[in-house]
């Protein structure tokens, strides 16, 4: 037994809080058996209420007993351990944040057990729609998030079940814009006045990719000896929207040549020396400007390219490989497809009819034409270090 005793004012499980007589600050103490002495470690709070909510934070965090079951065990504190332990390390750690506040805020200190009532859950999906404003997507995320950290917890060995949570059943979303005809997206190549918009469609065309993807598009990710684009940059981990290596359109390589001999940014797509982020306004005036409806989006033309390919003959599986849809039982096969010598090869030769349309509606001969008259032009950066514009 410890030599030295206090009054234990509060205390949870084999820890109790404490003061020293040469310190206000309050400590959480605990007996240590090896050493056979009290230990204690500062709260750096003399506040004594503040100093509980500091020990029942530690306790919940650091000291979770194992295979607890779901009556014994509060979904707060099986948050708590999640979101500090994991959570609060994602990307979304906003998003994750503030999902579990939406559990927290109905459900209080309840159990797992009482939490996973079906009545229960009836009333929060309720409560999400009605008190919080939520969609049917919201609420299905909300739940979700609850799950994962559940899972999390049982993983490991914390919690010795995970009972069944009901989702929310949400009706399949429309694809992000709607399909163009050839003649939109020639006028909304006339309306363009700015360089990199017309190299963000150019390269939406030659790609068929996502726009987040050809906006983060670096030239270090494109092989030119080996004519391919690698649309996932160097230490970004792929996924589930997976961005895959597509070939070059023989239609892009003289332009793409002329951009890296410029040499005057890392991004392919930028403006005024820097990347850029968002082109939501920039479209919005230019769809404005092309007298286009709002269901016009850059989404719009990775749809327009998908059907173009089919209507082209492009076999399903080419399509699928070029627009970065997942295939089932072939993970470590992919990795190395992209060095067949046919790989891709119906899908670019459908891009490359799509561009030679395209200019003969544009009425110009080749792609490079597209920016005679923007506003900036292009400058090549000679050997002899200046610059010459064309």
């Amino acid at each position: 037994m410890p030599k030295y005793r206090t009054t234990k004012r509060y205390q949870v499980g084999d820890y109790w809080l404490s003061k020293q007589s040469r310190s206000p600050a309050w400590c959480r103490t605990w007996y240590c058996k090896r050493t056979k002495q009290t230990r204690r470690t500062s709260l750096l709070t003399t506040d004594f209420n503040e100093a509980k909510d500091r020990l029942n934070q530690w306790f919940i965090l650091e000291c979770q007993k194992k295979n607890q079951p779901s009556d014994h065990v509060t979904i707060a504190s099986i948050f708590a351990r999640y979101y500090e332990k994991h959570g609060r390390h994602l990307s979304s750690y906003d998003s994750v944040k503030r999902n579990l506040e939406h559990w927290l805020d109905f459900h209080g200190e309840a159990t797992l057990e009482e939490a996973a009532d079906l009545r229960q859950q009836e009333i929060f999906r309720d409560w999400l729609q009605t008190e919080r404003k939520l969609g049917l997507n919201s609420v299905r995320k909300v739940i979700t998030i609850g799950k994962a950290a559940f899972n999390w917890s049982y993983k490991r060995g914390e919690i010795e079940n995970v009972p069944y949570f009901e989702t929310v059943k949400v009706p399949t979303p429309e694809p992000l814009g709607r399909h163009l005809e050839i003649s939109e997206i020639a006028a909304l190549f006339r309306a363009a006045d700015k360089p990199h918009i017309k190299m963000f469609m150019i390269m939406l065309i030659a790609t068929a990719a996502r726009p987040k993807a050809v906006l983060d598009l670096q030239f270090d990710q494109i092989g030119f000896k080996r004519d391919i684009i690698d649309l996932n940059p160097k230490g970004r981990t792929q996924t589930t929207k997976t961005r895959p290596i597509v070939k070059i359109p023989k239609s892009i390589k003289p332009l793409l040549n002329l951009e890296q001999s410029m040499n005057l940014n890392s991004y392919l797509i930028h403006y005024k020396d820097a990347p850029i982020k968002s082109t939501r306004s920039a479209w919005q005036n230019l769809r404005d400007a092309a007298g286009l409806d709002k269901k016009v989006m850059p989404y719009s033309i990775r749809r327009t390219i998908a059907r173009f390919m089919r209507q082209q003959g492009v076999p399903a599986w080419e399509v699928a490989e070029q627009l970065g849809h997942k295939s089932t039982g072939y993970r470590i096969t992919e990795l190395y497809t992209a060095h067949s010598p046919d790989y891709l090869e119906k899908a670019v030769e459908a891009i490359d009819v799509f561009f030679d349309q395209l200019t003969c509606e544009l009425r110009v001969s080749r792609l490079e034409d597209i920016f005679h008259g923007s506003e900036k032009p292009l400058k090549i950066k000679e050997k002899n270090g200046s610059e010459s514009e064309t």
